[in-house]
């Protein structure tokens, strides 16, 4: 099949989604609230932290590239749970929210905010941080899962599993 333009390929495209009824369920709203609510303040912190266009390479872009494809991992979980009805794993799903979590925890240590006093601080980065940290408390909470549960099987898993003589560059394990 060739595609001659762009508006071909979405035609094509769109015929394959089915216009099913998307009424959604409370908890699936506000899980569809929280991706997003992650998404734009991700946005916004690489925005805020002047990320593109720089030839300069810091922790932070190390932190911020974490955060969006570990962001990007729970948000398409969430998306195949709501759109394609398949059931979420417990466990899969506190690996991934223990993973935004750390580079959440990391991004903001990098940028030189303490996590307990950012809420004091009024600033967009400061906002976008909380937006995340909350997004994340109502995706734990849709599950009952407490918050200090997945900070701390996160840290587990990384100090006994993945890292045990600690993260360094270059250093990452293959776990394929």
């Amino acid at each position: 099949m060739k595609l001659n333009n762009w508006n071909e390929y979405q035609a094509l495209a769109l015929e394959t989604m089915r216009q099913d009824d998307l009424s959604l369920e409370l908890e699936e709203q506000v899980l569809l609230q929280a991706c997003f609510n992650i998404t734009m303040s991700v946005s916004l912190l690489v925005r805020e932290f002047k990320l593109i266009d720089t030839h300069e390479i810091t922790p932070l872009h190390f932190t911020i590239m974490g955060l969006v494809g570990e962001a990007g991992e729970l948000i398409d979980l969430i998306k195949k749970m709501v759109f394609h009805k398949q059931d979420i794993s417990v466990p899969d799903l506190i690996d991934e929210l223990g993973d935004v979590h750390w580079y959440l925890a990391t991004t903001a240590a990098k940028a030189g905010y303490d996590m307990d006093a950012m809420r004091a601080v009024n600033d967009r980065v400061s906002t976008a941080m909380l937006s995340i940290w909350n997004a994340l408390t109502a995706i734990s909470n849709v599950y009952w899962i407490p918050v200090d549960d997945v900070l701390k099987y996160n840290i587990e898993k990384l100090h006994k599993e993945r890292y045990p003589d600690g993260f360094e560059f270059g250093g990452g394990r293959d776990r394929n």
